[in-house]
């Protein structure tokens, strides 16, 4: 046997030593291929800024009247009426059914809710009970400021006529408290159902 010097040692030791690394970045670059095979193409990042959320304010309605002034209407939901109390004197049977013949004394009790940028006024505030109108004693104030609520009671007597569930409903006539506003109606308001 030969013995070997240092440098014959290194010059066989350093082709293994350069296949070996080949092979493990061989071996890592598969990995990598087949990983990113299986898991689809790569997202792509956005490149256009986002968008606005949904909703928002909605532009106001505008206009320009007969004298040449922009006029710029509120926005918001259209006034409602919020009932939130009720009460029938003798109580519903079951709850919710009125018995044919019996007369009811029915007291509600609520909110007009003005969720506008401006004043409202109330025209006519009246109650229907199963779609026929109800002469109940309706009180009120007759002016609901912007972004605000106001009482409403509804009192008063119904014989009815028929068994049936009841279904008491109101109905709100209103304004503008500023008569610059009168033709912007309903006009940018959104209806809440």
């Amino acid at each position: 046997m030969t013995e070997s010097s240092p440098r014959s040692r290194r010059r066989l030791l350093l082709p293994a030593v350069l296949a070996v690394l080949a092979l493990l970045a061989a071996a890592g670059a598969a990995t990598v291929l087949v990983r990113a095979a299986r898991s689809g193409p790569a997202p792509v990042g956005q490149t256009t800024p986002p968008l606005l959320p949904a909703g928002g304010q909605p532009a106001p309605y505008t206009f320009t009247d007969a004298t040449g002034r922009l006029i710029v209407c509120p926005t918001g939901s259209e006034p409602t009426v919020m009932i939130t109390a009720a009460t029938f004197d003798p109580p519903l049977s079951g709850g919710s059914v009125m018995l044919a013949g019996r007369r009811y004394r029915i007291h509600l009790s609520g909110t007009v809710d003005n969720e506008t940028g401006a004043a409202i006024d109330v025209g006519r505030l009246f109650a229907s009970v199963r779609g026929v109108f109800w002469p109940a004693h309706v009180t009120v104030a007759r002016n609901v400021p912007a972004q605000s609520s106001v009482r409403v009671t509804v009192d008063g007597s119904y014989t009815s006529h028929s068994k049936g569930t009841v279904r008491v409903a109101t109905h709100l006539d209103w304004h503008w408290h500023d008569t610059k506003l009168t033709d912007c109606d309903e006009n940018g308001l959104v209806a809440d159902d």
